[in-house]
């Protein structure tokens, strides 16, 4: 629940990491994302109530991912759908600058 993380917001420093895997096996989808975008991902998650985290590739587009914010729907709109893609082996955002 996303009640759970809400003592993490607001830290630069804190990232989520979670890893997709496929029935043969793991394809590099590992997704890297700083808290607060993950507080607000999971906040309008379909299942946030229940602990509940959806995240799909899209059928049309292959290299494109989705956190799903409806269990059903027929069009991907910022409704129905969170785009995450951008997360995907987001590596960079471990990196910090040194002055």
């Amino acid at each position: 629940h996303h009640a759970a993380f809400d003592s993490l917001a607001g830290r630069s420093d804190f990232f989520i990491c979670f890893v997709c895997g496929e029935d043969i096996g793991y394809r590099g989808d590992i997704f890297v994302c700083p808290i607060d975008d993950f507080i607000a991902l999971l906040k309008s998650a379909v299942g946030a109530d229940r602990k509940t985290l959806l995240i799909s590739r899209s059928r049309h587009d292959t290299s494109k991912w989705y956190l799903r914010r409806q269990g059903k729907f027929s069009q991907l709109t910022p409704d129905t759908v969170a785009d995450v893609t951008s997360y995907r082996r987001a590596f960079n955002l471990l990196q910090t600058n040194v002055a």
